[in-house]
């Protein structure tokens, strides 16, 4: 009576693991060719315009205003202040795109050293023939084989993260090209790359897991990541491509290689059920190999016939990790925190704004996120020039004086290592945040006061509303006037970094702060990339206009 029940329980395990064995009627996978169809037009430009296409069509439908089942719940409120109290991060991109330097986002559509930005985004920008395409794409699809980072040491990672002031790090586990930095027990089908005597090369159909574990590395990065950050301190966080654009069963992707506009449920439905298998397999073994996550950044979306699939399986991720702050990407209502691109979110009544895209306007009180502070793209650039540490900490402070936390983007070469602009940054930012911190972590923005983008005066305040905090990224001068507000009798005033109170008074309702020569004639601080002024014993009196 037994053997049924065990024999079933075994064919239910083998359906959702996405594992080797289940596997059967496996397609023949074509070559890979160049397609004219393979994008029709800007993604971007089409979704503004209403167009469905299958990319898009995840994050389109898939809304914050979605009610959530009753049995799914979201991070705790716990959970959702401690992502609040971080403030700034690191987003680590790497992959095997760090052999040639190509943008991690879109590696497998350029070829190393053409020029890369949003505007470039098809086919066309691997080559200028159909053969040269096929020919990067093919080798980029074996540069697994050559990905070796012996000297990745991810407790000496911890140490710097620790040095440049960072509370959290997200770690990319895989991206849109589908090469998987950790060990995973599903397999695609894959290309191996030979040299024949000759010198010419040869490249074999195989079906592998796809992963750190057929290179010569074969060690999992991702374990390594979680523990070490963990024992620093650090938020652990693993960023994951929903789409796989490698992915034979993903031809439902429109930057698929094999792009497919006919694929749908009903003409494969083997190979699509075998994709979504995969996709809940490896989410699944993300959110139970490797101890508590704090962040789990999704990014894009599947077609819309899928949600059914993508739900479960974030239902699935939410059991095995409570707490987890679930990025919205693709997910829509089920996500935790948004991360907009092209600038911080906006939100109704923002003046002056209402011209930004409609897909940065989000719901007020959410968690978010914004990703920047690169020079150029985010992963490994041999070339990359002076990380511009200012311009990241006028980001830093923009994006906290309004609610957010920030995530700067960079990445290791391919044998681990951050380039030396990279860590002249970390010193350069974690001596500033050594200094003015205490306006940034664990801070909110403050109701009642407007942030003056002319003059680059920015506030935060403690969570106690004991303290208020003001930022200048440009100095003013002999004095400072703060509109809007006066503090409470008896407030003393600093300056971060200097020592001793300043003198203040109160103008027509407004707040100047008067600085000693001593400050103003102190090269050093002068030289500084923002300032800081605290404003002690008390939040602001409002409203005072």
């Amino acid at each position: 009576m037994l053997r049924p029940i065990i024999i079933s329980h075994i064919l239910l395990l083998l359906v959702f693991s996405g594992c080797r064995k289940e596997d059967t009627n496996l397609p023949e996978v074509p070559d890979i060719t160049y397609k004219e169809d393979v994008i029709t037009g800007n993604p971007l430009e089409q979704k503004l315009k209403g167009e469905n296409t299958t990319q898009w069509v995840r994050t389109k439908m898939v809304s914050w205003t979605e009610e959530v089942d009753p049995d799914y719940h979201h991070a705790s409120e716990a959970a959702m202040e401690r992502f609040r109290d971080m403030k700034i991060g690191i987003r680590i991109h790497w992959g095997v795109y760090s052999l040639n330097g190509s943008n991690p986002s879109w590696s497998l559509w350029y070829k190393k050293g053409q020029v890369q930005n949003d505007s470039v985004r098809y086919p066309e920008s691997a080559g200028s023939s159909n053969d040269e395409y096929v020919e990067y794409m093919k080798h980029y699809s074996t540069m697994y084989q050559d990905f070796n980072p012996v000297d990745y040491d991810p407790a000496e990672w911890a140490r710097l993260f620790k040095e440049a002031g960072l509370k959290f790090a997200v770690l990319t586990s895989k991206h849109h090209d589908g090469f998987s930095i950790f060990h995973t027990d599903t397999e695609v089908n894959a290309l191996k790359r030979t040299f024949e005597p000759d010198g010419t090369v040869q490249y074999e159909k195989i079906r592998i897991p796809y992963s750190i574990e057929n290179t010569p590395y074969k060690k999992d990065i991702v374990k390594g990541f979680c523990e070490e950050m963990r024992k620093a301190g650090l938020g652990v966080g693993v960023y994951f491509s929903n789409p796989d654009w490698n992915d034979y069963d993903f031809r439902f992707g429109q930057h698929n290689i094999f792009r497919d506009p006919g694929y749908t449920r009903e003409s494969d439905p083997i190979g699509w059920e075998r994709a979504l298998r995969r996709y809940r397999a490896q989410l699944t073994e993300l959110a139970s190999k490797y101890g508590k996550i704090d962040i789990l950044s999704l990014d894009h979306g599947l077609p819309m016939e899928a949600w059914p699939e993508m739900k479960a399986t974030i239902k699935q991720v939410r059991k095995l990790q409570p707490e987890v702050m679930i990025r919205r990407r693709g997910i829509g209502a089920y996500g935790d925190h948004f991360t907009p691109e092209g600038g911080r979110p906006v939100f109704p009544g923002d003046s002056g704004r209402e011209d930004e895209l409609t897909f940065h306007r989000y719901p007020v009180g959410k968690p978010w996120s914004k990703i920047g502070g690169t020079s150029g793209h985010p992963g490994y650039m041999p070339d990359m020039k002076e990380v511009n540490t200012k311009k990241v900490i006028h980001q830093l402070i923009e994006i906290c004086s309004h609610g957010g936390i920030m995530q700067v983007g960079f990445g290791p070469d391919s044998d681990g290592k951050f380039h030396p602009e990279v860590l002249a940054f970390f010193k350069e930012l974690g001596a500033w945040l050594k200094v003015n911190g205490k306006g940034i972590y664990e801070t909110r923005s403050c109701e009642g006061l407007e942030n003056d983008e002319d003059t680059g005066i920015y506030y935060t305040r403690s969570k106690d509303q004991k303290t208020l905090y003001a930022f200048m990224t440009q100095w003013p001068g002999e004095q400072v006037n703060l509109p809007s507000f006066i503090p409470k009798s008896g407030s003393g005033i600093l300056l971060a970094g200097h020592s001793g109170s300043l003198e203040w008074e109160s103008v027509n309702g407004e707040l100047r702060v008067i600085f000693p020569d001593e400050v103003v004639d102190d090269p050093d601080l002068m030289a500084k990339e923002a300032w800081m002024l605290i404003i002690e014993n008390g939040a602001p009196e409002f409203p005072v206009k």
